[in-house]
Order: structure tokens, then sequence, then C-alpha cells
């Protein structure tokens, strides 16, 4: 599938960068050195032949550490250093130099892969709050290898949101073959962010896919998903929602604990349970809180909530921040009592990882970081990390 994913490092670049007039002065320089580096490394990233080739080494080199001194640059960008995006800004960078690294230590194969996988980095952070289309490069011209489906990917990136939603639309609508049932659920999955974050319109969303539900040769898990959705898009109509730019703090928090506290949840009389719509919404709700109001007494807890809606979420819809968050949560904040809840959650989460058939084996690293971030709760702070 990864002819699929040619185009996802564009959603990566230019994605995150799209909300605040904050950002006019820094961001679009930021977004056309990325553009820049990307439409370079495209035209090798199609090909693994191409990727491959002793020939094209050095150039593709020199382009991927470009591309990861861009990332490392990102960093120091107004917008970026919010709590919530600065996360993917994080995951980003790091990812991009791990890809150029790989590559220089000869495994091209394995580079390539992560160089075309990195379409779900970039939903976690293009995607989080609602947004109007704000296309920032001309795009009329698309390379012949552009599927339907790339360029509903690559017009999502470039914020060109109701254009991508149009084409998905035509992916899912057309006669369904084997080899497309892929794109068609990621496409409806695409839907489901429009309309869940992008829009915020449930209405919408229902009529939309009651239409879906009529499409051809859908499969039966498909059907039902969709069920699903759409059902998840009623119970919201129902909901009593917030405006996370006028909310007060207490107001938020029992926003999220009643629709992400399984406890809360019941004792509220809130449907709980693996609802993708409540989960989009909610969260992008409290990342636009985030946003909107920077250094707050609520922002640990809110962060611990970002983490658990985040396991929620499919991890092939989004790229998991749920580890940054919690440890976000421990570090800044060691000396509440919700650190304790990070923790735990945290370390909850590293056990299961490395948990199979022949029991626990946490590698040495994980065990020494697990133990560092519960020093760090125990002095309340007085012992530091170590940053190495």
């Amino acid at each position: 599938m990864l002819h699929i994913l040619i185009n996802t490092l564009v959603f990566v670049s230019i994605g995150c960068f799209s909300w605040s007039s904050e950002a006019e002065t820094s961001t679009p320089v930021i977004m056309r050195q990325f553009f820049e580096e990307l439409k370079y490394l495209k035209k090798y990233s199609v090909s693994d032949k191409k990727f491959s080739d002793p020939k094209n080494s050095v150039e593709i080199s020199q382009h991927l550490n470009s591309f990861a001194k861009a990332a490392k640059a990102a960093g120091h960008d107004p917008i970026l250093k919010h709590d919530n995006f600065k996360f993917s800004q994080r995951v980003l960078e790091n990812h991009i130099q791990e890809t150029a690294r790989v590559f220089d230590k000869g495994n091209k194969n394995f580079s390539r892969w992560m160089l075309n996988s990195t379409l779900s980095v970039c939903m976690s952070c293009h995607s989080q709050m609602p947004s109007g289309n704000r296309t920032f490069f001309e795009f009329t011209k698309q390379e012949s290898y552009f599927s339907e489906f790339e360029q509903a990917e690559f017009l999502f990136a470039t914020h060109d949101f109701d254009k991508a939603s149009a084409l998905y639309d035509k992916i899912i609508n057309r006669n369904l073959k084997f080899d497309d049932k892929f794109e068609v659920e990621k496409a409806l999955e695409r839907q489901v962010a429009y309309y869940s974050r992008i829009k915020r319109n449930p209405k919408e969303a229902i009529k939309k896919f009651e239409k879906y539900k009529k499409v051809q040769n859908l499969t039966e898990t498909t059907l039902r998903d969709i069920d699903n959705w759409i059902l998840q898009f009623k119970n919201w109509q129902l909901d009593h929602t917030i405006d996370p730019r006028t909310a007060s703090e207490k107001e938020i928090l029992k926003f999220a604990r009643t629709r992400l506290d399984p406890k809360a949840a019941k004792a509220n009389n809130q449907s709980y349970g693996p609802d993708l719509v409540t989960h989009l919404y909610t969260s992008g709700i409290l990342y636009e809180y985030l946003f909107t109001h920077p250094k707050l007494k609520a922002t640990p807890e809110i962060l611990y909530w970002l983490a658990v809606s985040d396991r929620m979420i499919n991890h092939n819809f989004f790229y998991s921040l749920a580890d940054l968050y919690l440890k976000e949560c421990v570090t800044e904040y060691p000396d509440l009592p919700i650190a304790k809840k990070c923790y735990s959650e945290y370390e909850k989460e590293m056990i299961f990882s490395y948990s199979g058939s022949a029991g626990t084996n946490l590698p040495g690293d994980v065990k020494d970081e697990l133990e560092s971030l519960q020093k760090l709760i125990n002095t309340k702070g007085v012992i530091k990390l170590d940053k190495k």
C-alpha cells in the first residue's frame, strides 16, 4: 500500500501550521522550506528502485537531513509552542531525524517506509481544531502518478478541506473493487474527522453517512461502522456541547470527565465506549481550549484526558500522542495529584506494550525512565529528570 501514502509527508509539513494569525510571519516561511524539500523527496519516494539506487543516495541524504533541520527549526515557531501542537511537532522532528539516520545507516527500504508512513503524525496535528479552507500553494498541476485518493490526501494536507471531502465522497461512491477497500475505508474515516473536527456538524454528517449506507459492495464490517458512526452523530446532536472559547476551567473539565471517564459518564447518563465521534469532537474541544487558554491550572488534567481519548481512537487513524501527554503531565506537574494518575496510565501502557506470551520484558531504558518518573513524583519535583 506504499503507493497510497506517497504524499503523506506533505500532510505533515503543511497541515500542522494552519491556525491563528499569530503565525502569519514565521509559519509560511517554514512551510515553504518544508515544501521545497518534500517536492524533491517525493519524486524518489514513489519508487523503491529510485530510493535505493546508490547514485541517488547523496542527494536523498542531503534533502532528508535538510528536512530534519527544518522540522527541528519548526519547534521555535510561536504556534507550535502551544501545549497542543508542540507534541505533534516533537514527534515529527524525531520521526524525520530517525528517517534520515536510518537512510544514512544504509537501511533504505525501511527509511522509505518511514518517509511514506507519516500520515498519522500529521493527522494528530492538523485536524485538532475546526478550520476554514486555506490553500497555501497552487497545486493545480498534479503529477501523473497521483491517484484520486492521493489527490484527496494532498488537498486535505493543504487545508482545502471541502475539495478533499468531495474527492473522498467520490471514492466512497464509486464501484468498489477489491483493491479499493483500503482507500474506501480510509476515505470514510477522513469524512468522520471532517464532520467531527473540521465542520463540527453532526446533522450534515448524518445525512452524508445515511447515503453511504446505500453504496454497493461495502463489506459487512464497513456497514456496521457506518451504522455506529451515524448513531454517534445522533447522540452528539442530543449532547450538551460547550464553547471552548468561553468555557471556564471547571466547565471544560466536567465536559471531559463526563465523556471520557467511564464512571462519570455512567453517573451522568452519558454513553461510554469505543465511540470514535465522541472522542474526536471532545478531544478537539480540549485541543482548542489549550490553544485559546495557555498556562491553565487545568492543563495537566486536560493532558490526561487527551491521553485517555487518544488511546480510545484507533491508532491507525491518528498517530498516538498519549505517551507524550502523560509524560508532560508528570514532568511538568510532579507535585500535583494528577501526576500520579498520569504516571499510572503511562506505566500501564508500557507494561502492556512489552508483555507477551513470555511475560513482561521491559527494556533497561524503559525501566530507568519509569523509575525516574516515579522518583520525580515521590519527591514532588525536587529530584529532576536527567535530560541527556
